[in-house]
């Protein structure tokens, strides 16, 4: 549910589809063949979009994403996440929506005192951390006219390596702890109870953050385009701008749950 590092994601993505099928054949609930979706665990997977716009149905329900051509893909749509998967990329390439992230300690997932409600608050935090290499932030707007603050993320050589699986340094930066259903995941012993996912980098993941203050009820919005090198980075990140230019937000928002 998360990019790198590889600390329990794939674990993490079957144990919440698994329980999901579980949960769906103990009640009876028909699977869809197109958009598989669970309410319990307010978690789809859409699949294969059209053409057209999409409207989420558990990530802010009601946001409008105009899909702009035919191969895109979308893994996860949840109180947590929207995903994006572009036609031409590898799996691991993504488009990413959040809604009031935590910070999380680099690599025992622990929510840190304090939180990011606002871009500001949001840009300073992440270039004051030393495990990360931080641009300058850049003033756009994002959904027609909603100012955002944008940097791009890439982490030091000295960054903790905090799974082995990780061939360079990674960390997680943040915690997410939206949905009803119950914690699902599978953070260990002593990270923060509740949580239901986390998302990091690698150093080479290059990482371009959109941040923007909606409301109300005030929510801090995070846009991710999460990538592997520079020529991946380039071209998503310009199809990105046009994408978030047409963002179309919804006119009600659910509640604040950092």
């Amino acid at each position: 549910m998360t990019g790198m590092p590889r600390v329990g994601r794939a674990l993490l993505a079957v144990a919440v589809l698994a329980l999901c099928g579980a949960l769906a054949e103990h009640a009876g609930a028909a699977r869809q063949s197109t958009v598989d979706c669970n309410p319990f665990y307010e978690y789809c997977d859409p699949g294969a979009l059209p053409a057209g716009v999409y409207t989420t149905r558990y990530f802010l329900p009601g946001m409008r994403v105009s899909v702009p051509g035919r191969g895109w893909s979308s893994p996860q749509d949840s109180t947590n996440e929207l995903k994006l998967h572009p036609p031409g990329y590898s799996g691991a390439t993504l488009l990413r929506f959040w809604v009031d992230p935590r910070l999380s300690t680099p690599c025992s997932d622990r929510v840190i005192p304090g939180q990011i409600r606002t871009p500001a608050e949001a840009v300073r935090w992440f270039r004051n951390n030393t495990n990360l290499i931080v641009s300058s932030p850049r003033r756009t707007t994002i959904a027609g006219h909603l100012a955002a603050l944008t940097v791009d993320v890439n982490l030091s050589p000295t960054a903790p390596r905090c799974s082995p699986s990780c061939p360079t340094p990674c960390i997680d930066y943040f915690l997410f702890f939206a949905g009803t259903g119950p914690d699902v995941t599978d953070l260990a012993s002593g990270h923060t109870p509740g949580a239901k996912d986390a998302f990091g980098s690698g150093r080479g993941e290059l990482v371009r953050l959109y941040f923007a203050e909606i409301g109300k009820p005030s929510h801090l919005f995070v846009v991710g385009v999460d990538t592997y090198n520079k020529k991946d980075f380039a071209a998503l990140t310009s199809v990105a701008s046009t994408l978030l230019a047409r963002l179309g937000l919804p006119p009600k928002l659910p509640p604040n749950h950092s």
